[in-house]
């Protein structure tokens, strides 16, 4: 799918950030075309989301993964 569509692929990683959430380490994933698509959909769920807790997943295919976050 993303692919086709030329979609890279978005973390947000930020503790206690997820309305009506009780968990403590939120952290999410999405396609979108850039930072700024991705922060609109993660506005939906997280309400003090902003662009610089958003990164670009970059996958490793020679080792097959993708580190999502850096703590």
């Amino acid at each position: 799918m993303s692919k086709k569509n030329k979609d890279k692929l978005y973390c947000y990683a930020k503790p206690n950030q997820m309305v009506n959430h009780q968990f403590s380490d939120d952290v999410a994933i999405c396609w979108a075309k850039n930072k700024q698509q991705a922060l609109n959909k993660f506005h939906y769920l997280y309400k003090y989301c902003f662009l610089e807790d958003i990164f670009e997943i970059k996958y490793i295919p020679s080792v097959g993964v993708a580190i999502l976050t850096d703590y």
